[in-house]
């Protein structure tokens, strides 16, 4: 009887008093929280399970969903049994969860209800002793920026940075050494003290970036930098145009994020990652930069002092891929914008060239020289037009009656409510007096579109503009403005007007536009962002294909015997032209500015030229358009 009691008594003591479900709900609480504090676990395993925390704290607070169940019938009296733990993580909210599980053994003896005897491994395959979880970001790769063709613009190209390495200068020597290289680099030399200061024990400090298409230039520096105290040259990839001025007002700049812009960027930027910076490429930055990856990966820390060990490689758990960027598509034809490019490069003042291919709308070229300072005058800026303008002024008085052939009165001087007007200084005496209105056209007289402002007024040139693609309000993926026409009572402006002064604004942009339009016979809404944007309204007053005849006779009358006589032996397609010279600034004691225009078609093509500070239309702005039309193709 004794024996028996004892063998009753021993069973009552392994009796369950909390089944092993209890447990494992407080096991998979835990995991959720990140802290086993509140789960029974056994002596020996106590210390590790309580290092829970510091295993998860490089997760910036990403914590799993976890749902605990025993593997097997746990039957009375048992003192040892399995569970399995289901680990359901998400890294990145809007992709596919990271999912697995893994086995647990769960102990008890007549003293301790359910324990778990836990490992590290229990939380995640191949995670041992002293090892942390950690996230790493994987780096979507940056799309390129696309032209005609979809031939690359702008793509990842090899460049060389040039830099201070703080590790191989003495601290006392960094100063001056950050001087010298600033020297040599021709940059800020206190900017970039101020940046050496800044930077960590640790830092290169970047001070310039070369293509590596400038060979000469990299020697050159190559060998200045190997006199100075950490002067380093390393090998890298940006992404980069064709050349350094390659359509940079309207593609802008991709490189390093700054801080503001990974401030701005509310978590989806960090120090390192390429970012559109300006123009285009930050406008669709989103577009172009992609979205990065995840991976979660085990990471070994050091013993000495329990920091993550940066010299023994990560064992990667899941990875959620990176979804690349994608491609922004222009229309930009890269030997057409190097020529305009090229062209404008040796241009003093601001200038700006703009090419259109009529039957499509594309931009081929946008263009705005490197003494604007960086703005896209030619596709954002706001110029009195000039005689160029005279193209909407005549598709305005032909829409009042007047024909090519018709007689009109150039006289020297026309004066409207007090205010004088008068032809331009080389306007030839030969075509004043009592001509048709073509040759007014043909040799730009002033005085005989002025004679004819009140058959037209202020709401005829705004019609006749939006007929030929000024005054265009819509939202076509770019910076942009294609001119404005204001309304006006004033006679004295509205006569002004006739001849593209006054209020009347456009820019090469524009200009390409209107001569465009006469050259397909409709108004043509210029695209340089392929399906970038939305289509304008339609125009109260289509071009008719006798207007549009009309105007391309007028315009080929330019070439062959007015203004634009020096391109009549251009080769290939007949070429329509107008010149144009507009006044601007001035005052009581100062002599007014003037700005040089030029428009011209050739076959399947439209360029505008604007010259800021020119003497005229075809002495400012025609070499430059003609020199266009030789070499673009």
């Amino acid at each position: 009887m004794l024996a028996l009691g004892l063998s009753l008594s021993g069973c009552s003591l392994l009796a369950d008093r909390t089944p092993p479900e209890e447990t494992l709900a407080l096991l998979a609480d835990g995991l959720q929280r990140g802290d086993l504090t509140a789960v029974p676990v056994t002596p020996e395993t106590r210390a590790e399970a309580q290092r829970l925390p510091q295993v998860l704290e490089q997760l910036d607070g990403l914590r799993p969903t976890v749902r605990a169940t025993p593997s097997e019938q746990v039957d009375r009296g048992r003192t040892r049994t399995r569970a399995v733990v289901e680990y359901t993580w998400h890294p990145v909210p809007e992709a596919e969860p990271w999912t697995y599980s893994r086995d647990v053994e769960l102990v008890k003896d007549a003293e301790t209800d359910w324990q778990v005897v836990w490992t590290p491994s229990a939380l995640a395959p191949g995670l041992d002793p002293g090892e942390v979880l950690d996230t790493r970001r994987v780096p979507a790769r940056r799309a390129d920026v696309l032209g005609a063709g979809d031939e690359p613009l702008v793509r990842m190209r090899e460049v060389e940075r040039v830099g201070l390495d703080k590790t191989q200068v003495r601290p006392e020597r960094q100063e001056d050494s950050a001087r010298e290289l600033a020297e040599l680099l021709d940059i800020d030399a206190d900017a970039f003290v101020e940046r050496v200061e800044a930077a960590g024990d640790q830092a290169f400090v970047e001070g310039l970036v070369v293509r590596g298409s400038e060979t000469e230039t990299i020697e050159e520096i190559r060998s200045g930098a190997g006199e100075i105290d950490g002067a380093r040259l390393v090998p890298d990839e940006r992404p980069l145009a064709p050349s350094r001025e390659f359509a940079g007002p309207v593609l802008g700049v991709a490189g390093p994020a700054t801080e503001e812009v990974v401030q701005a960027s509310e978590g989806d930027l960090v120090a390192g990652d390429f970012a559109g910076l300006t123009g285009l490429q930050a406008r669709y930055d989103d577009q172009l930069r992609g979205t990065p990856g995840t991976a979660v990966v085990i990471e070994p820390v050091d013993p000495a002092d329990g920091a993550p060990d940066a010299d023994t490689e990560d064992e990667v758990l899941h990875t959620v891929p990176a979804t690349d960027g994608t491609p922004l598509r222009l229309t930009l034809d890269e030997r057409a914008q190097s020529v305009a490019d090229s062209l404008l490069t040796e241009v003093k003042t601001p200038a700006a060239l703009v090419a259109i291919q009529p039957s499509t709308g594309e931009v081929l070229a946008a263009a705005s020289g490197p003494a604007g300072g960086g703005f896209s005058n030619a596709t954002e800026g706001l110029y009195p037009p000039g005689s160029t303008f005279k193209i909407v002024s005549a598709l305005a008085l032909l829409r009042s009656g007047v024909r090519p052939d018709d007689t009109v009165s150039c006289s020297r001087t026309v004066t409207v409510n007090g205010r004088t007007f008068e032809n331009y200084d080389d306007y030839p005496s030969s075509a004043l007096g009592e001509i048709s209105f073509a040759e007014a056209f043909a040799h730009s007289c002033n005085t005989a579109f002025i004679r004819l402002w009140e058959q037209v007024g202020a709401e005829g040139l705004q019609t006749a503009a939006k007929s030929l693609g000024i005054n265009t309000d819509a939202d076509l993926g770019y910076p942009f403005t294609l001119g404005t026409v204001p309304d006006s009572d004033d006679p004295v402006e509205q006569a002004a007007m006739m001849i593209g002064q006054g209020t009347v604004t456009t820019n090469a942009l524009g200009v390409a536009t209107v001569a465009a339009s006469v050259s397909a016979g409709h108004r043509v809404t210029p695209m340089l962002v392929v399906d970038g944007g939305e289509n304008p309204e339609e125009v109260e007053q289509p071009l008719t294909e006798q207007e549009q005849a009309d105007l391309q006779q007028l315009m080929r009358a330019v070439t062959t015997e007015g203004s634009g006589r020096f391109l009549r032996d251009l080769g290939g397609d007949p070429v329509l032209s107008k010149t144009g010279t507009a006044e601007h600034g001035g005052g009581p004691d100062e002599e007014p500015g003037t700005h040089g225009w030029m428009v011209a078609v050739q076959g399947d093509l439209a360029v505008a030229v604007l010259v800021e500070d020119g003497e005229s239309g075809s002495g400012s702005a025609g070499p430059l358009l003609e020199e266009f039309l030789r070499d673009w193709r």
